[in-house]
Protein backbone atom coordinates (compact mmCIF):
# COMPACT_ATOMS: atom_id res chain seq x y z
CA UNK A 1 0.00 0.00 0.00
CA UNK A 2 1.60 3.46 -0.94
CA UNK A 3 1.31 6.03 1.50
CA UNK A 4 0.03 9.68 1.03
CA UNK A 5 2.82 12.06 1.97
CA UNK A 6 0.69 12.65 5.57
CA UNK A 7 1.13 9.48 6.60
CA UNK A 8 4.63 9.40 5.78
CA UNK A 9 5.32 12.67 7.82
CA UNK A 10 3.02 11.19 10.25
CA UNK A 11 5.33 7.75 10.49
CA UNK A 12 8.30 9.88 10.22
CA UNK A 13 6.76 12.22 13.16
CA UNK A 14 5.80 9.17 15.46
CA UNK A 15 9.25 7.46 15.12
CA UNK A 16 10.69 10.76 16.44
CA UNK A 17 8.82 10.80 18.92
CA UNK A 18 9.43 7.63 20.34
CA UNK A 19 13.09 7.53 19.71
CA UNK A 20 12.97 11.65 22.02
CA UNK A 21 10.76 9.76 24.72
CA UNK A 22 13.55 6.41 24.59
CA UNK A 23 10.01 4.13 25.05
CA UNK A 24 9.85 0.81 22.95
CA UNK A 25 6.83 -0.09 21.26
CA UNK A 26 3.52 1.97 21.47
CA UNK A 27 4.10 3.71 18.13
CA UNK A 28 0.53 3.52 17.19
CA UNK A 29 0.26 5.67 20.19
CA UNK A 30 2.82 8.30 19.30
CA UNK A 31 1.26 8.27 15.34
CA UNK A 32 -1.85 9.96 16.66
CA UNK A 33 0.17 12.83 18.66
CA UNK A 34 2.36 13.27 15.54
CA UNK A 35 -0.89 13.61 13.68
CA UNK A 36 -2.43 16.43 16.03
CA UNK A 37 1.03 18.24 15.77
CA UNK A 38 1.15 17.33 12.09
CA UNK A 39 -2.25 18.73 11.66
CA UNK A 40 -1.86 21.83 14.39
CA UNK A 41 1.28 23.25 12.87
CA UNK A 42 -0.16 23.15 8.75
CA UNK A 43 -3.07 24.94 9.86
CA UNK A 44 -0.87 27.49 11.61
CA UNK A 45 1.14 27.92 8.57
CA UNK A 46 -2.41 28.02 6.47
CA UNK A 47 -3.54 30.74 9.08
CA UNK A 48 -0.05 33.06 7.98
CA UNK A 49 -0.94 32.72 4.37
CA UNK A 50 1.43 29.17 3.47
CA UNK A 51 0.55 26.21 1.48
CA UNK A 52 2.52 22.60 1.42
CA UNK A 53 3.03 22.11 -2.12
CA UNK A 54 4.84 19.49 -4.07
CA UNK A 55 8.48 20.53 -5.17
CA UNK A 56 6.82 19.82 -9.05
CA UNK A 57 3.81 20.62 -10.80
CA UNK A 58 1.10 18.40 -10.85
CA UNK A 59 -0.63 16.95 -13.93
CA UNK A 60 -3.48 18.92 -12.54
CA UNK A 61 -1.62 21.88 -11.72
CA UNK A 62 -0.15 22.03 -14.80
CA UNK A 63 -3.16 21.26 -16.68
CA UNK A 64 -4.79 24.42 -15.07
CA UNK A 65 -1.58 26.55 -15.33
CA UNK A 66 -2.24 25.65 -19.10
CA UNK A 67 -5.71 26.56 -19.22
CA UNK A 68 -4.83 30.45 -18.21
CA UNK A 69 -2.24 31.21 -20.60
CA UNK A 70 -4.89 29.89 -23.05
CA UNK A 71 -7.70 31.91 -21.64
CA UNK A 72 -10.17 33.18 -23.13
CA UNK A 73 -9.70 31.10 -26.87
CA UNK A 74 -9.61 27.67 -24.70
CA UNK A 75 -9.46 24.67 -27.09
CA UNK A 76 -11.97 22.05 -27.50
CA UNK A 77 -9.31 19.08 -26.83
CA UNK A 78 -8.17 21.10 -23.73
CA UNK A 79 -4.40 23.30 -23.32
CA UNK A 80 -1.93 22.45 -25.85
CA UNK A 81 1.17 19.99 -25.06
CA UNK A 82 3.64 23.22 -24.83
CA UNK A 83 1.50 25.29 -22.73
CA UNK A 84 1.35 22.37 -20.11
CA UNK A 85 5.26 22.82 -20.29
CA UNK A 86 5.13 26.27 -19.93
CA UNK A 87 2.65 26.56 -17.07
CA UNK A 88 5.51 23.63 -15.29
CA UNK A 89 8.29 25.66 -16.05
CA UNK A 90 7.13 28.78 -14.57
CA UNK A 91 5.46 26.39 -11.29
CA UNK A 92 9.47 25.47 -11.04
CA UNK A 93 10.45 29.00 -11.71
CA UNK A 94 8.28 30.33 -8.53
CA UNK A 95 8.81 26.89 -6.47
CA UNK A 96 12.58 28.16 -6.36
CA UNK A 97 12.17 31.38 -5.38
CA UNK A 98 9.43 31.26 -3.02
CA UNK A 99 11.13 32.10 0.59
CA UNK A 100 11.49 29.36 3.17
CA UNK A 101 8.75 29.07 6.50
CA UNK A 102 10.93 30.98 9.26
Amino acid sequence: MTQTPMQKAVEAGAKAIQNECGCEGGLSMHRVDAQAALTAALASLEADGWKLMPREATEGMSHGGAVSLEHPTVRMEGPSAHNKRRAARAYEAMFNAAPEVD
